[in-house]
């Protein structure tokens, strides 16, 4: 698949470790909280959790960082063509193909995640239990209100 414009192939497969990371962060935070918050009182195997909560291990699941790493990373990229042309045109082009792009899966995500949550089958309440994380698992999903509210 070839396309028009360069790719800085370093920087994208930066930014994609940096996408895994996070998405290996929301798996911590929801099943191992302890590795993220450094408290004794969720951990499930104490001992290993609270070593990587505390060394520099962390910087292989922390979220935070690997999004701070991709939106530079992504200015950057996205606005590299704009310095070499000075075109503004390739600003406007870009800002509305991404918004678009990005308006489709996360207002699906959205529509998925309520459908579930009005079929009853979202379980995170359980899961946050089983898990010793209600508080993180709980405050990301709430009762889904009426088709406006979540628009």
């Amino acid at each position: 698949m070839s396309t028009n414009k360069p790719k800085i192939q370093y920087l994208e497969a930066i930014r994609g470790l940096a996408a895994v990371i996070v998405v290996l962060h929301h798996y911590t935070l929801a099943f191992f909280p302890t590795i993220n918050t450094a408290n004794n009182g969720s951990a499930h195997y104490p001992n290993l959790e609270l070593f990587l909560a505390q060394s520099p291990f962390n910087i292989f699941y922390n979220g935070g960082f690997a999004v701070t790493i991709f939106f530079t990373l992504s200015g950057y990229v996205l606005s590299y063509t704009y310095f070499k042309t000075h075109s503004i045109s390739v600003l406007k082009s870009y800002t509305i193909k991404r918004y678009f792009r990005l308006l489709i899966p996360v207002g699906a995500s959205i529509v998925i995640a309520t459908v579930f949550m009005h079929m009853g089958l979202m379980h995170h309440t359980e899961l946050g239990n089983a898990t010793k994380n209600t508080d993180w698992l709980n405050g990301c999903f709430y009762e889904a209100g009426h088709f406006w509210e979540i628009v």
